[in-house]
């Protein structure tokens, strides 16, 4: 039987590594998160999600804050939050775009150990010039959650803070 914690989340913390390909050494928890891209994170891409899911160490709840209006390029957008669901759903959807979630882990001694999503990024040099995937992730990502807009040479995404 899987310990469990606040959430009902599996709190098997060398199962967590291993599932992120990450060693206990490489871990700082001096902050309560892993250090990483974005301030606090690391990548995980959809392979990967799809087993932190399966095994239990992410809630399947609202992440990002409830809806605050939200403009971008001019328009005006009623966000709603995102549930861990519509990430897997985009992710699936844009597969050839090279889609990471950045997650943050949540220190195992702490009684809301759990893995939360921080941003999304698009490593894909197409994001500009693919009109309907750049529509799409502005109109299912950006407007529907209080995100952070971010652009850095090849390097699309959103971040936010739960």
């Amino acid at each position: 039987m899987k310990e469990k914690n606040i959430f009902d989340l599996n709190m098997n913390e060398k199962l967590r590594l291993e599932i992120l390909g990450l060693r206990p050494e490489w871990v700082d928890y001096s902050y309560g998160e892993l250090y990483g891209y974005f301030g606090d994170g690391v990548e995980v891409d959809l392979t990967v999600l799809r087993k932190l899911i399966d095994n239990n160490f992410i809630q399947r709840d609202v992440y990002t804050p409830d809806g605050c209006p939200f403009e971008h390029e001019g328009e005006h957008f009623e966000a709603s939050g995102l549930y861990i669901d519509d990430f897997v759903n985009f992710m699936e959807k844009w597969k050839d775009y090279n889609l990471k979630l950045i997650v943050y882990l949540v220190e195992p001694d702490r009684p809301d150990y759990r893995i939360s999503p921080r941003g999304l990024i698009v490593k894909s040099r197409y994001f500009d010039k693919d009109e309907v995937f750049r529509k799409d992730f502005i109109n299912t990502v950006l407007s529907t959650s209080y995100a952070n807009y971010y652009e850095s040479r090849s390097i699309r995404g959103c971040y936010w803070f739960d």
